[in-house]
């Protein structure tokens, strides 16, 4: 479904960049996440004060079955909830949940994000995890005091630089550990293969064992880290496979060149090198956005567009 026939079933009309409706007096906005490409649409509200477990419970037990509610937390606080849109019955169900929300003492915040003494005079762009996973749920709007905002984004941009810089000859001993993070990960991998399985899951491993060991040294969060550690995880994960069958060929008093002579046995070295190659560019792609999320250049561009 696009936005605007959603928008149009809620009577959502569009209002700084993204689509909103009232349900009673309380302002929802249509969110979403992005899974590999394909949009999945919420919808979000921001309120004035923490939302307690017990609140949780109250909504979802009005919203009842093949509902979820999200918490999301703004500056330290759980103050945003998130439900999954559902074609028939959202409003009726919302309407239940605004109920709940005016009996608690919730309603729509409007002062200044960072600092509650501050009046908003706009607002910005906010990002969301979604449930522990590496996606996040866009879309949302939050008041702001833009001008305080601005301020304090230029201090925290010019921090991130710095860092940046001073971590710069920390690069080449992180590398290293990037490499034995990504020979650590393809271990899991190696050891099934022995025993007769191939899993591309175990491939997601090798590029997040290799980014953990190249933050465990410090090294720079520049842009290029997720591309660096893509390839180091391509080269392992597949340099892994070549040196199992290098071993199976020296057991059996062969080299590798024979033994792939042979039709049966390249066959089945060339099924296995596929699926290697295939999984390891499935684990780098799956990776990428996570890492990038941490690098410099998207924590820069977060702060400049207010997510």
């Amino acid at each position: 479904m696009k936005i605007e026939q959603l928008a149009s079933a809620l009577g959502a009309t569009e209002k700084g960049g993204n689509y909103r409706f009232f349900v009673d007096g309380i302002e929802f906005q249509i969110t979403y996440i992005q899974m590999l490409g394909i949009k999945q649409y919420m919808v979000s509200t921001y309120l004035n004060k923490n939302i307690r477990p017990t609140d949780v419970k109250a909504i979802k037990n009005s919203l009842g079955f093949g509902y979820n509610v999200l918490v999301g937390a703004v500056h330290g606080e759980g103050r945003v909830i998130t439900i999954n849109y559902r074609k028939k019955g959202l409003i009726e169900k919302l309407t239940k949940v605004v109920d709940i929300l005016k009996t608690l003492g919730f309603q729509n915040e409007d002062k200044d994000i960072f600092n509650p003494e501050l009046e908003a005079t706009g607002e910005l762009s906010f990002k969301l995890p979604y449930m522990n996973t590496q996606y996040q749920i866009l879309g949302l709007m939050i008041p702001a005091n833009l001008e305080k905002y601005k301020l304090d984004a230029n201090h925290k941009i010019e921090a991130l630089k710095k860092e940046a810089e001073l971590s710069s000859d920390k690069f080449l001993p992180s590398l290293f550990l990037a490499l034995i993070g990504a020979i650590l990960g393809a271990l899991p991998s190696i050891i099934i293969y022995f025993a007769g399985f191939m899993s591309w899951f175990l491939y997601l491993i090798i590029p997040f064992m290799s980014f953990y060991m190249y933050k465990k040294g410090k090294g720079p969060k520049k842009g290029f880290v997720p591309i660096i550690i893509g390839v180091i995880s391509i080269l392992v994960g597949v340099g892994s496979l070549l040196f199992i069958w290098t071993m199976y060929a020296g057991a059996e008093g062969y080299t590798l060149r024979e033994i792939l002579a042979i039709d049966e046995l390249s066959s089945g070295f060339l099924q296995d090198i596929m699926f290697c190659v295939v999984g390891n560019i499935v684990g780098v792609f799956v990776s990428f956005k996570y890492i990038y999320n941490q690098t410099v250049e998207s924590q820069i561009k977060d702060i400049e567009t207010g997510a």
